[in-house]
């Protein structure tokens, strides 16, 4: 009897080492998910690299989006669990979307791999969650001037009080159904290939849409690509806040690369070789004063002078912001419900507020119109109260020209900028576009 006792003791011992055992080897199998290979039974969080500087607002990969890193030319797949963006480097968070024949493959593959360019469908951005310094509440002419960020969790208390000096969290995180740790924008404008957006550099830019054909590519870019996050045409609110960061401390104002007035983000002048109706995405002039040049002298990822154009000073930040094409945003002068003298495309664009920034009426230089966060009335220029900060133009839309457009375009030189606003109606024209963002709410 004792040795059938003994015998039980040690077959149930057995099974539970078997188990023990088993559950200890599982969390060291390595399996391959979208975006890394990742340890069983720990939270995805625990492996994640995040930045000390973003108080979790660190980016968030949803489904189909493939963290990259450039290396020796190329964008690679990034390894999750070690510095794969820096923003107090200048090396904003980016991702890509490649096409579905190619998702198996990347998906699967080892990081470090090569993302091919013609496997790509498009490149995106984060932008995390921050709150900034204020200093022109008034909307008054102001001398130009670095703008303090820092970055915020999206659980921390909001900093609501408008008054010059304290810190502010930047409405664009905020939403009519909650707070968001970010956002995803596009790296290019947009550009069209067989029916379905693509958001690559040196593409011809997609112009001559009206805004109802503008929200239809937008929205529709995330069901093409597979996303499990909305997108749409970026408001203007939003479009204020790249501005914002691309002024602060991590983004090209402050990158020290670069030496007075090449601290502006570098334009896009660029026309292909003969077609004045060919924009390009994702070109430099290498200068952001020199509006002579319309043809593309240096590429993207071109050192300095490519890198220039975008809002980093590095390949990491968005490119386009500076000429290229007018970026018409979700900024509208109107009210809420929308009223119907958006050019008959009521039936198209939602009538929802989540998506606009809206203003009340008035004539085009009454800037005391601007919603502090957008970027427009703050930073109107002191040596020229009818533009903004570096000589860029300054017309606020109007009843006639209800929506915003922003950047300015190639024929814009010098003129055009990060600060550059513009008015605008509903109608195609040859040389606006849009810029796609990914947004949960």
């Amino acid at each position: 009897m004792k040795w059938v006792v003994k015998g039980v003791i040690i077959v149930l011992l057995s099974a539970l080492l078997f188990i023990i055992a088993n559950k200890f080897n599982s969390s060291k199998i390595e399996i391959t998910n979208t975006f890394s290979k990742v340890i069983v039974g720990k939270p995805d969080s625990y492996n994640l690299y995040k930045e000390d500087i973003l108080n979790g607002s660190d980016p968030i990969l949803y489904d189909n989006l493939i963290a990259v890193n450039y290396v020796d030319g190329g964008w690679v797949k990034a390894d999750l669990t070690s510095e794969w963006y820096s923003y107090e480097n200048f090396n904003w968070a980016n991702a890509v979307v490649v096409k579905n024949s190619k998702k198996d493959f990347y998906n699967n593959s080892d990081v470090g791999t090569q993302i091919l360019k013609d496997d790509t469908l498009g490149f995106f951005v984060w932008i995390p969650r921050f709150e900034y310094k204020l200093f022109n509440v008034e909307f008054k002419p102001i001398e130009e001037q670095m703008i303090d960020v820092r970055f915020v969790n999206k659980n921390d208390q909001k900093n609501t009080i408008i008054k010059n000096g304290l810190f502010y969290t930047h409405p664009a995180f905020s939403t009519t159904n909650g707070e968001l740790s970010g956002f995803w924008i596009a790296k290019f404008e947009p550009s069209l290939n067989n029916g379905t957006i693509e958001i690559l550099s040196n593409k011809e830019t997609l112009v001559n849409l009206n805004m109802a054909e503008m929200w239809k590519y937008a929205i529709g870019v995330s069901f093409s690509y597979g996303l499990n996050v909305p997108s749409r045409i970026i408001t203007n609110m939003e479009y204020g806040a790249i501005a914002t960061l691309t002024y602060s401390q991590y983004g090209k104002r402050n990158n020290e690369d670069y030496l007075g007035l090449e601290k502006l983000v570098f334009l896009n002048t660029a026309m292909g070789n003969s077609d004045w109706d060919k924009i390009l995405t994702g070109c430099s002039a290498g200068t952001a004063i020199n509006g002579a040049s319309y043809r593309c002298p240096y590429s993207y990822d071109y050192p300095y002078y490519g890198t220039g154009a975008s809002s980093t000073g590095t390949i990491y930040g968005i490119y386009d912001l500076a000429g290229g094409s007018w970026e018409c945003v979700m900024g509208i002068v109107s009210s809420y419900p929308i009223r119907d003298y958006l050019g008959g495309y009521n039936g198209v664009l939602p009538n929802n507020k989540r998506f606009y920034t809206f203003y009340r009426a008035s004539n085009m230089y009454d800037y005391s119109r601007s919603i502090v966060g957008d970027m427009m009335g703050e930073v109107i220029s002191i040596s020229d109260i009818k533009k903004t900060w570096n000589g860029n133009n300054a017309y606020f839309a109007t009843l006639s020209y209800p929506w915003v457009k922003r950047g300015g375009s190639f024929r814009g030189g010098r003129y055009s900028g990060i600060f550059d606003f513009g008015i605008t109606d509903a109608i195609k024209r040859g040389d606006k576009t849009f810029r796609v963002i990914l947004s949960e709410y």
